[in-house]
């Protein structure tokens, strides 16, 4: 079996479990909860009595930390003679915001901010809008000669909709709601200190590389990507969006206040918004009574337009290890909101991409790859 590059380990408390037989750590930018599961045998009883469910963990790649939070279940599966397998899967802090209720409260003058640290500030010490220091902590020690990132996007973080929390949701429920409306992400910092509200940093230098080379191509021996998936669709996107204000008048909206709250979002520059992704027009009708004005009318518009083109093309690649040597003796590891530089030599595509998910994994062979999720430049990301 081939002799493994990376160190994957579970840290409960002060002790440090090593040499899982197979594993899989996930951590998204769209999804409220990373995961982990890992794979021991054979397992003693030590072991057993450490990975008891809901105690906190961290899990480590190469001495990074990667994901902090709590084993939801452990399994321990035995055949006689052939010793004990131990299975445990957790996710990080974020999982108790999916789980658990929400606090009854009102949001009345409450920023997006201050909801985060109402909704995520009893598993958060800091609520921040900033990725930078998360960024620097997943990448790991072998970062350290890679280009930062010029500034953090800023965001708007002014009070959303009067609302109050509904018996029954979850702290992410509420959270997601709002975060939609304002056009933002949230997310857990590896280390669990940090619950993240902001959104993906597009100005980054690319921070990977990734090269699939054409069948016989001079620079074969360049490639380093061992499977790849493009995706493009029009699927629930539109070449033109119209948004209408469908709300009565009243004493200060009359007349053409109330008919002209509508306004339209194009794909294309041509007639119905044909001639970049769509060859034909497809169109998309919206009324909507809380839009009260034309401006409102055209900001409706642009997010319906950006939010589904988002899903207009994505890139999948699984790749070997779970980094890349750029600088010094060790790998930058994979890393969620940084920016990769791939190239289809066949296709003559090349373009940067953001990493929206990493999902490192050891396979029954022994092999350590990461599957991972790219999107173009810009594009528009939704929870």
């Amino acid at each position: 079996m081939p002799e493994r590059e990376h160190s994957v380990a579970l840290r409960i408390g002060g002790q440090v479990v090593e040499r899982w037989t197979d594993y899989q750590v996930a951590t998204s930018l769209l999804q409220p909860a990373d995961a982990f599961s890992l794979t021991l045998a054979p397992a003693t009883r030590d072991v057993w009595d450490l990975c008891r469910p809901d105690a906190e963990v961290q899990v480590l790649v190469d001495d990074t930390k990667i994901v902090t939070g709590f084993i939801d279940d452990r399994r321990r599966q035995v055949d006689r003679g052939g010793g004990a397998v131990l299975t445990v899967t957790g996710r990080d802090k974020g999982g108790r915001l999916v789980d658990e209720s929400a606090p009854l409260l009102a949001f009345d003058g409450l920023g997006i901010q201050q909801l985060a640290e109402r909704m995520a500030g009893e598993w958060f010490p800091t609520v921040t809008l900033s990725n930078a220091r998360n960024r620097r902590l997943i990448r790991g020690s072998g970062a350290r000669g890679l280009a930062r990132a010029s500034r953090e996007p800023p965001i708007d973080t002014k009070p959303r909709a009067r609302k109050k929390v509904e018996p029954g949701e979850s702290r992410w429920q509420v959270l997601a709601a709002f975060l939609e409306e304002a056009e933002l992400l949230a997310w857990s910092s590896a280390d669990g200190q940090e619950f993240v509200v902001g959104l993906p940093n597009y100005e980054q230098e690319p921070q990977y590389r990734f090269f699939a080379p054409a069948p016989g191509s001079t620079k074969e021996r360049d490639g380093n990507v061992l499977s790849w998936t493009i995706e493009d669709s029009v699927a629930e996107r539109y070449s033109t969006i119209t948004v209408c204000g469908a709300g009565r008048g009243d004493s200060s909206h009359y007349g053409d206040a109330v008919i002209n709250r509508r306004a339209q979002a194009r794909n294309g520059d041509g007639t119905d918004g044909v001639g970049k992704d769509f060859a034909h027009p497809k169109r998309l009708l919206i009324s909507d009574d809380d839009v009260r004005s034309l401006d409102a009318a055209k900001v409706r518009a642009r997010r319906e337009m950006a939010l589904r083109d988002g899903g207009g093309h994505r890139v999948r690649l699984t790749v070997p290890g779970h980094g890349q040597l750029r600088e010094g003796r060790y790998p930058a590891l994979y890393a969620i909101d940084c920016m990769a530089w791939f190239e289809d030599e066949e296709i003559g595509l090349a373009g940067a991409y953001l990493v929206t998910a990493c999902d490192f994994r050891l396979t029954r062979t022994e092999q350590e790859i990461a599957e991972l999720e790219l999107v173009p430049k810009g594009t528009v990301l939704r929870l």
